[in-house]
């Protein structure tokens, strides 16, 4: 990146290793409009967490955004969990502390110029302190989101990440419905004041009843057609995306959820009992995909673990293939509308 030596001196103050990724959104997407910004993508930012790990066999790897912190305690907090659930992955979810402490030392949202990292350091300190000692009082109110994830190394093998990338709805929702499929005993870590948390809250989120349009959409004709197709495929989309960033983000979303092969089964025989068969369902046969966020060589994990399980709870897919979730059924919207869509902001058949 272009800004890494304006970061580098900071960064090594407090890092340990620092990788530099080799794409963003911007690198992926340079030929589309209205992108903007350089988001780096889950599969990415995982496989340098990796890089930095050099070691084999059972370790975690902690995937969040760049604005939430965690608490001095968090780590043997969530170790604790870990070692209790026995879990492949556990989600936490952060307290917002909508109050900035940066306002409090007598400054706005930015630091004047010429400041040193010295005094900058001083600063983040103190802030980090104050943010500690409201989370430790029961301070902030809770995040409705999910953007903080940790991962065991047979996660990371079994599951192929697409090209989800951090920034934009709805790669936290996304990566949480699939987790309670794929993971073992995956949980939220309950909120207490030894988990994470966010300064301040920016952004507002909205229901399908209340969504209107509030700009432009003509960045929808800029998609071709067989991407937008993927949209019928995100089983977490409730409203038209109104940036092409979020675009982007649901169509990889549709990808990621969206069959690579079937099988047919017979209900009465044993899960293990499987053929491989394009024919469709029949009486006492049940259809099962696979979504290509199972990685080659990882069926049997996704049909045979907490699979069986959850995955009539959390996520179902039609006879067509097509993938609904159950844990926003009053929200999501409908293929119909989705195709409405793609006809109407597209102008696409």
């Amino acid at each position: 990146p272009v800004d890494l030596p304006h970061v580098r001196d900071v960064l090594e103050e407090y890092c340990d290793r620092i990788v530099v990724l080799g794409r963003s959104t911007a690198d992926r997407y340079s030929n589309w409009k209205g992108m903007g910004g350089a988001y780096p993508f889950v599969k990415d930012i995982l496989e340098a967490g990796k890089s930095v790990v050099e070691m084999e066999g059972d370790y975690y790897l902690l995937l969040t955004n760049a604005d939430v912190s965690p608490t001095e305690n968090f780590y043997q907090y969530a170790g604790s969990i870990l070692e209790e659930s026995s879990s492949s992955a556990i989600s936490i979810h952060q307290k917002i502390l909508s109050s900035n402490p940066a306002l409090h030392l007598g400054y706005g949202l930015s630091l004047p110029a010429g400041m040193s990292n010295g005094v900058k350091h001083g600063l983040a300190t103190s802030i980090m302190q104050q943010a500690q000692q409201s989370m430790h009082y029961g301070g902030g109110q809770d995040h409705s989101g999910t953007d903080c994830f940790l991962f065991h190394t047979s996660m990371l093998d079994a599951i192929d990440f697409g090209d989800q990338f951090l920034g934009y709805q709805p790669w936290g929702e996304a990566l949480n419905l699939m987790l309670h499929i794929m993971a073992k005993n995956y949980r939220a870590m309950p909120l207490t004041g030894m988990g994470t948390f966010h300064l301040g809250y920016s952004k507002s989120f909205f229901s399908a009843d209340s969504w209107k349009p509030r700009g432009n959409m003509s960045f929808w004709k800029d998609v071709p057609k067989e991407e937008l197709d993927n949209l019928l495929y995100c089983p977490l989309v409730t409203t038209p995306p109104e940036d092409a960033a979020t675009l982007q983000n649901v169509i990889n979303c549709g990808k990621w959820f969206k069959p690579r092969t079937s099988i047919t089964t017979n209900e009465q025989d044993s899960p293990n009992d499987t053929t491989t068969s394009g024919e469709q369902s029949t009486e006492n046969m049940d259809k099962l995909f696979i979504p290509n966020f199972v990685a080659q060589g990882y069926e049997e994990v996704y049909l045979h673990s907490d699979y069986s399980k959850f995955q009539p709870e959390f996520l179902k897919y039609t006879a067509e293939g097509i993938p609904t979730s159950n844990d926003i059924s009053a929200l999501q919207s409908t293929r119909t509308a989705r195709q409405q869509w793609i006809y109407w902001y597209g102008n696409k058949e």
